[in-house]
């Protein structure tokens, strides 16, 4: 009987161990920019004309990154020169015809 007393204080005084004891928190962490830019690279594969510098932001695209990842909006003044020099490097058909033949374009997108 008296090992069964024993037995029963044990068990309550584990019981009441676990009961009490903090779990241990996973503190997960967001990765850098160079940790995220690390991993694309390292998943993406060259072929043909798609090379490793598709991955590279230019200028508007780190902007704009950047501002979503602040949540605070891009400066107008900056957001309106960047914007006047994209639309200024826009290529126009030198004849004048925007609409083709959506197969074409098909084939050389694959």
């Amino acid at each position: 009987m008296k090992s069964l007393s024993l037995i029963c204080v044990a068990t309550v005084f584990l019981l009441s161990g676990c009961a009490t004891s903090e779990p241990t928190a996973v503190v997960a962490t967001e990765p850098t920019a160079a940790e995220v830019l690390a991993v694309l690279k390292s998943s993406f594969t060259e072929r043909g004309v798609a090379k490793l510098d598709r991955l590279d932001q230019n200028e508007i695209q780190d902007l704009c990154s950047k501002a979503n990842l602040s949540g605070k909006p891009v400066d107008e003044k900056l957001a309106q020169q960047l914007q006047a020099s994209a639309l200024a490097a826009v290529k126009y058909p030198a004849d004048g015809v925007f609409l083709g033949d959506w197969r074409e374009g098909e084939k050389v997108a694959q």
